[in-house]
Parts: structure tokens; C-alpha cells; sequence
């Protein structure tokens, strides 16, 4: 979760705090926002099930282990 905030944060105008008056648009500019990151971007899973659960144990481990 914390890798796809971390893409949609490196958006200038969404790292930032919103004035009020975009609210209504927020969920516009994040299905933006995705739809570029996922057309561009390396995919956050590789779809194998078994690689993506390997991966989330290394990092638990690695995180506790810190």
C-alpha cells in the first residue's frame, strides 16, 4: 500500500495538501493519476501469487529485523 502512495505522491499537485475546493475531484485526479502509473510504471505485483507472498515475507522479515 505504502509503494502505491508513494506513486501517487510524486505527483507535485497531490503531494501536497488540497484547498477544499478540489475535494469533489480527488477520486478524478487519483483514477488519473493510476491509469498513467499503470500504463508506465513497473507494476507493484508481478501477478504470480507465489513471488508476490514471497516478496511480502521478505519484507515483513526485513522490517522487524530493522
Amino acid at each position: 500500500m505504502e509503494a502505491a502512495n508513494a506513486r501517487i505522491k510524486r505527483w507535485k499537485f497531490l503531494a501536497q495538501v488540497l484547498p477544499t475546493n478540489q475535494v469533489p475531484y480527488v477520486g478524478d485526479y487519483i483514477r488519473i493519476v493510476g491509469a498513467i502509473s499503470n500504463r508506465y510504471c513497473k507494476p507493484l505485483s508481478t501477478g504470480n501469487k507465489d513471488e508476490d507472498l514471497m516478496l511480502a515475507s521478505k519484507m515483513r522479515s526485513t522490517k522487524v529485523n530493522s
